[in-house]
C-alpha cells in the first residue's frame, strides 16, 4: 500500500526502523521480487542507529552479540544485492534534540561509526562494504554560521577517520542527511517554527548536506497533518527552485568566518573524539553512563 504508484528507481527511500530494520529490508527485498524490479536499482537508506537506541531505552531490545550480527548480515547483504542502499544510521539528530553542542553531536557520531567499523570488521565484513552502507544524519539548530560550520566540518572528519582505516579514496564520501531540530520548537506560538526551519534548512544546503528533512511547524504539539506537511514540502521546494540554492556548489567555500569557524570545529571535535577512545570507546562510555552525563541525559 505504501509504495504503490511510486517509482523507486526515482525515488529514494528514508527509513530509521530501529531494531526492526532488518524486517523492513526483507520487506522490501520481497516487494522488489513481487513487481518485477531490481534491488540493485533501490536507494536511499533503511537502516539504524544502534547506539542513540541503547541510551534512549536504556537497553538493547536483543542479546548484543544478535544486534551486532543483524547491522552485519543487513550490511552485507546490501552490498552484495543493493549497493546504493545504507543501513547504517550514524543518528547524531538523536543527540542534536537532547541539548548536545555542535563539537558533542560530531565528536559522538564519529566515536559511533569507529564502534560500527570495528565491530563489523570483526564479523569478517571487509571496509568495501561496510563504508559505503553509513548515512550521517545530522541535527539542523537555529545557530546559522554554526550549522554550517557544522555539516562541512562533519565532511572533514569523516575523511580524515577514513584515511586512518586506509579506506580508498572512492568510497570517502559519506551521505550526510540534514534534519531541522525539534530541540529549539515552540509549543506556544507554533508558526514562529516556520520561521525557524527556514533558516535552519538553509544552513543545511549551505552547509552541503546531501537530503533534508523538514520537521512540521506543529511537531512539539500533535500528530502532523496535511497542512504542516505541505508547508514543510514546500519550505525545500523556495529553496531550491526560488533561492536556487542547489545550483552552487559550496557557496561558503572561500568564505574565512566559516572556514575557520569550520577548521576549529573539526579540530576540537577530533580531540573529544579521541578522549572518548581513553574511556574505553564510545559504546562502553554510553553503557558506563558517562555521555549521558556530559548531555544531561
Amino acid at each position: 500500500i505504501l509504495l504503490k504508484n511510486v517509482d523507486l528507481t526515482a525515488v529514494p527511500i528514508f527509513i530509521d526502523g530501529g531494531e526492526a530494520s532488518i524486517v523492513h529490508l526483507g520487506l522490501l527485498a520481497a516487494y522488489c521480487i513481487k513487481t518485477g524490479m531490481k534491488c540493485s536499482d533501490l536507494h536511499g537508506c533503511v537502516g539504524f542507529d544502534l547506539i542513540s537506541a541503547l541510551v534512549e531505552d536504556g537497553e538493547l531490545p536483543f542479546c548484543e552479540e544478535e544486534i551486532w550480527q543483524t547491522l552485519a548480515q543487513m550490511a552485507a547483504w546490501a552490498a552484495s544485492n543493493a549497493p546504493r542502499l545504507r543501513t547504517i544510521i550514524l543518528n547524531g539528530t538523536f543527540w542534536g534534540n537532547r541539548g548536545a553542542d555542535s563539537l558533542s553531536e560530531l565528536a559522538y557520531v564519529m566515536s559511533t561509526a569507529v564502534e560500527y567499523i570495528n565491530a563489523l570488521l570483526e564479523k569478517g565484513l571487509t571496509l568495501e562494504q561496510i563504508v559505503p552502507r553509513f548515512q550521517l544524519n545530522l541535527t539542523l539548530g537555529s545557530n546559522l554560521f554554526m550549522e554550517i560550520a557544522k555539516v562541512r566540518a562533519a565532511r572533514l572528519l569523516w575523511s580524515e577517520l577514513m584515511q586512518a582505516y586506509g579506506v580508498p579514496a572512492e568510497l570517502q564520501k559519506i551521505w550526510i542527511h540534514g534534519v531541522t531540530s525539534e530541540f529549539n520548537k515552540t509549543q506556544y506560538d507554533p508558526y514562529v517554527n516556520i520561521l525557524r526551519t527556514a533558516t535552519e534548512s538553509f544552513s543545511g544546503v549551505i552547509g552541503g548536506i546531501d537530503s533534508l528533512e523538514v520537521t512540521t511547524f506543529d511537531v512539539m504539539i500533535r500528530p502532523d497533518e496535511e497542512f504542516s506537511r505541505r508547508i514543510a514540502r514546500n519550505q525545500q521546494i523556495i529553496l531550491q527552485e526560488e533561492a536556487h540554492l542547489s545550483k552552487v556548489t559550496d557557496p561558503a567555500g572561500g568564505c574565512y568566518y566559516v572556514e575557520k569557524l569550520t577548521s576549529q570545529l573539526a579540530e576540537k571535535a577530533w580531540e573529544k573524539m579521541q578522549s572518548i577512545e581513553t574511556m574505553g570507546a564510545f559504546y562502553q562510555a554510553v553503557k558506563d553512563g558517562k555521555i549521558q552525563s556530559e548531555t544531561d541525559l
